[in-house]
């Protein structure tokens, strides 16, 4: 302890961060109850450093152990005094716990953000990740949809609207847009940018709404959000922003 005191801030490429880890997390070992709450939270941040570098070495068992660690020794009222630390440890074991087929852990995490977020911008991440291991559930396709609905609405998308009028109208606008456009202009599409969060978010969940809808469970709402993706991307611009469930 009296070593990280003097170097509370561990490197994250000292090769010595696993053994430090572990020397001291087997050290202290129920030891911290009495320590002052500096030592304990220099403790969890050498934990979340050390889960992290293993994540990052695919050695997901390894970091969740780590990550586990960390949370474990914040304070009980940590989601009022260290709201972002909680979301960003929540949020990378749960990828972790689902690397390791821990769907269980992985869905507690999640659910921990989700329930405990303040604004929906900071559950999103959380919400997209859990509906990808709903859908991955054989015959919950549809409760993964639903989900990924109610999100859309809350973005400002009302994917629940259907009908054939409203589906010719959204690919006659889409083939007026492309035929107005020259083929240098096609080609230079406009990339969304950090300012415009809530279109890729739209986009985000969009794609993930077609894809899931894609299995056959609602034609209707795979054809719609892919027009609405494709009018998105013609009116607002296009994100390059990898959609898939990553650790």
């Amino acid at each position: 302890m009296r070593l990280l005191r003097l170097s509370p801030n561990p490197d994250f490429s000292d090769p010595l961060l696993f053994g430090i880890a572990d020397c001291i997390d087997a050290d202290t070992n129920g030891g911290l109850l009495n320590s002052d709450l500096s030592d304990i939270l220099m403790v969890s941040n050498l934990n979340k450093i050390a889960g992290k570098k293993a994540a990052k070495n695919s050695d997901f068992g390894r970091a969740t152990g780590y990550l586990q660690t960390a949370l474990s020794l914040l304070p009980q009222d940590h989601w009022e005094t260290r709201y972002r630390l909680s979301i960003e440890l929540h949020l990378t074991l749960a990828q972790c716990a689902h690397a390791t087929s821990n769907l269980d852990l992985a869905k507690k995490s999640l659910r921990e953000i989700i329930d405990h977020g303040r604004e929906l911008n900071d559950t999103l991440d959380a919400h997209y990740q859990l509906i990808f291991m709903t859908n991955l559930v054989k015959g919950k396709q549809l409760v993964a949809l639903k989900s990924c609905v109610e999100i859309l609405g809350q973005l400002g998308e009302n994917v629940g609207a259907s009908g054939l009028n409203l589906f010719t109208n959204m690919v006659a606008s889409i083939r007026q847009t492309l035929n107005s456009r020259s083929d240098a202009e096609l080609l230079n599409f406009k990339q969304l940018g950090a300012s415009d969060s809530n279109s890729k978010r739209r986009l985000q969940f969009l794609s993930q709404a077609c894809v899931v809808s894609s299995t056959g469970v609602d034609p209707k709402t795979n054809f719609h959000t892919l027009c609405r993706s494709m009018e998105i991307c013609l009116s607002e611009g296009y994100s390059r922003v990898r959609f898939v469930f990553e650790a």
